[in-house]
């Protein structure tokens, strides 16, 4: 292994030499920044890659009531979000890949990534809209700048920094299904670029719910679903002019989720995911290098209220789980003359779980944990080919080594006590390239080509925890290895001289390999029913078309759309054929968003229609999810000399009785009305 990858490394090591041996004019800059796609500050039509933004603007007129459903117009964008506020684990997933799969999408928060070892979920209901001043979307693979988890991108939810010796706003919220909804931010800065700085900002939300059991579903003990959240953050940094920064954030959210039953329990079955999140960053000069020190650690206390009745007999087990990730990165980057740029970094990241599902009804006690670590460096380099820089190249390359350690399994069950003890220790690495080529031939026209190769790794639940999945009982495997993709975009960026037009089409075509399914274990439960296994045994894939236009009518009027194209396949499947040719679950086919906004200084509306074609809830693609169109809307009305803003939100305006998954139907429609109020 070794002898081929020391002159891959030297052949790399060479090419990125020779980009800053010369030196040449700068590049026009002209367009936005955008941090996600290259680790620092870039003008977006001069990097090689599908990058959407959403800035304060759009999040302020788009009408949504949770930060990720500002994604659902986007090109290359699913969302799963089955029954609104009371969705017990929202998915965002990007390029088609499975759209339950969290962990196949890399979420960040002010460029720290949120998903979770033990499960690749996040917890989108804990970011606060009033928190948010940007959110950069980055299609196609991120794994040789963010390693784990960035196979078909890497969304990026960048905050606010206070600005004013003191700002902020408070809004209350009243809606459908008896739902109240509050939030605050308040904050201050010496100056707005140099000195202290502070922000406090929270939400809190009771809602009484709705019954989200389909009719042919439902029993004796269904009841209706209901939420409660509350949230806090604080941040404080330290900036001298724009020269360094440092900064401390710590967030801290609690939560209660209705599954939407109950027979004994005091509340019926519930989910909760209580989190605390600790951030520093310290950005500063090293001679004439800037370098980024960035810490984290997030702690999830996951717990689950589970009663059922099997016959006339009551079953109740509490699930209570810590899940820990945390880790530093340290990256050091520079800009040459004629617009190049080298960037070096590092990165340590752990994940780690603890958890027992603890029987109220028995003596059972099942107990797993494990803990996953990841060391990676890489190397990114970019420069122009000619002295007008109309052509442009981006190499990059990250290599990761990960180990799975300390997984230990134990049950006092006799079902399950034959695979009590500790199991084996597994480790792989990893190799990240990527490349990209950027042609500015005229200055409203761009075209980029781009390869890149991403990768997931398991996560712990796979790794170290044998129970009951969805598909049966199921046992740890800790050999796992990665998930592995390969794709290719072509991609198209048009504005008119006038700036009123925008069109941009992209095609790409990924293959993945070392797919994770799950496999017959060759073992049987009871002597008769099937024992699964995850194994890395798929090769699928992806072939699509993302096209985004835009038409700025004047300073009041907008008009924006979106499509996205999506061909999966299941390409490969030894250990069940039957699978082959098969289409990825909760991977719509076609997918449209069609919008307008009106916004003056007084008032505004807009509004925006959602269709999302049928998809598959199984991988034998016999459950199928039919296809839907929703409509959502938001109108206000500002009072400038009060500072005050009422607004009214309404979601599903055409009252669709539509479903995300087979188990889950939707709320139908919901509005809500807010006051707010800024200084």
């Amino acid at each position: 292994m070794q002898a081929v990858r020391k002159p891959a490394l030297t052949i790399a090591a060479a090419i990125w030499f020779s980009m800053f041996s010369s030196a040449d004019t700068d590049i026009h800059e002209c367009g936005p920044l955008v941090v996600t796609a290259t680790g620092s500050e870039r003008i977006i039509e001069t990097v090689p890659a599908r990058i959407n933004i959403l800035d304060a603007d759009s999040i302020r007129s788009l009408p949504v009531m949770h930060v990720d459903e500002l994604l659902a117009g986007m090109a290359g964008v699913n969302i799963q979000r089955p029954s609104g506020i009371y969705s017990l684990r929202p998915v965002v997933t990007l390029r088609g890949l499975g759209g339950d799969e969290q962990g196949r999408t890399l979420v960040l928060l002010d460029g720290v990534p949120i998903n979770k070892a033990d499960t690749g979920g996040v917890n989108w209901s804990r970011i606060g809209l009033e928190n948010i001043e940007r959110i950069e979307i980055a299609r196609g693979p991120g794994s040789s700048l963010y390693g784990n988890q960035a196979m078909g991108g890497v969304i990026n939810i960048i905050s606010r920094r206070p600005a004013a010796p003191l700002e902020g706003e408070v809004r209350l919220g009243y809606g459908s299904h008896n739902t109240l909804d509050a939030r605050y931010l308040v904050a201050g800065a010496q100056t707005p670029d140099a000195g202290w700085y502070w922000q406090l900002s929270g939400r809190y939300l009771d809602s009484e719910g709705y019954d989200a059991t389909p009719a042919e579903q439902r029993t004796d003990y269904t009841v209706d679903r209901f939420a409660e959240q509350l949230a806090l953050s604080a941040k404080a940094g330290y900036r001298i002019a724009e020269v360094a920064l440092l900064e401390f954030v710590y967030d801290y959210y609690d939560n209660l989720y209705g599954e939407g039953e109950k027979i004994q329990a005091n509340r019926g079955a519930v989910r909760e995911y209580d989190t605390d999140f600790y951030r520093m960053l310290y950005r500063g000069p090293l001679g004439q290098w800037e370098t980024t020190v960035d810490a984290f650690y997030q702690k999830e206390a996951y717990g689950r209220v589970v009663e059922r009745m099997r016959g006339a007999n009551y079953e109740r087990f509490d699930v209570e789980s810590d899940r820990e990730d945390f880790g530093s990165t340290l990256a050091i980057n520079r800009r040459f003359e004629g617009g190049r740029y080298l960037r070096v970094g590092s990165e340590l990241r752990e994940g780690r779980v603890s958890a027992a599902d603890v029987y109220k009804t028995s003596p059972t006690r099942v107990e797993n944990a494990g803990k996953m670590r990841f060391y990676a460096l890489y190397l990114q380099a970019e420069t122009a080919l000619e002295a007008q820089q109309k052509w442009s190249l981006l190499a990059a390359l990250r290599y990761d080594y990960a180990e799975f350690f300390d997984g230990e399994y134990f049950a006092n069950d006799p079902t399950w006590e034959v695979y009590n003890g500790s199991l084996d220790d597994n480790s792989w690495d990893h190799f990240s390239p990527r490349g990209g080529l950027n042609f500015l031939p005229v200055e409203n026209l761009r075209a980029y080509i781009a390869y890149g190769r991403g990768f997931r790794a398991s996560i712990l639940d796979d790794l170290c925890r044998s129970g009951w999945m969805w598909v049966g009982p199921k046992i740890a495997n800790p050999e796992l290895k990665p998930e592995k993709l390969d794709n290719l975009d072509i991609g198209l960026d048009w504005t008119s001289l006038d700036r009123r037009w925008k069109i941009a089409p992209t095609v790409f075509y990924s293959r993945g390999r070392d797919f994770l399914y799950y496999v017959d274990s060759g073992e049987k439960l009871w002597g008769t029913r099937t024992i699964w296994r995850r194994e890395n045994v798929g090769e699928v894939t992806v072939a699509g078309l993302e096209l985004e236009a835009a038409c700025r009518i004047n300073d009041a009027w907008q008009v924006f759309s979106a499509y996205t194209y999506n061909h999966t396949e299941i390409r490969q499947f030894n250990e069940r054929p039957e699978l082959e040719r098969n289409q990825l679950t909760y991977t719509p086919p076609n997918r449209a968003t069609l919008g307008i906004k009106y916004n003056l200084p007084v008032w505004g509306f807009s509004i925006q229609g959602i269709y999302k074609d049928r998809q598959f809830a199984d991988d034998a693609n016999t459950e199928r999810i039919d296809s839907y169109l929703t409509a959502d809307a938001a109108v206000w009305f500002r009072h400038h000399r009060t500072a005050s803003e009422i607004r009214l939100t309404g979601q599903n305006l055409l009252n669709e009785e539509y479903l995300e998954n087979a188990t889950t139907k939707g709320p139908g429609a919901t509005v809500k009305l807010e006051l707010a109020y800024a200084f």
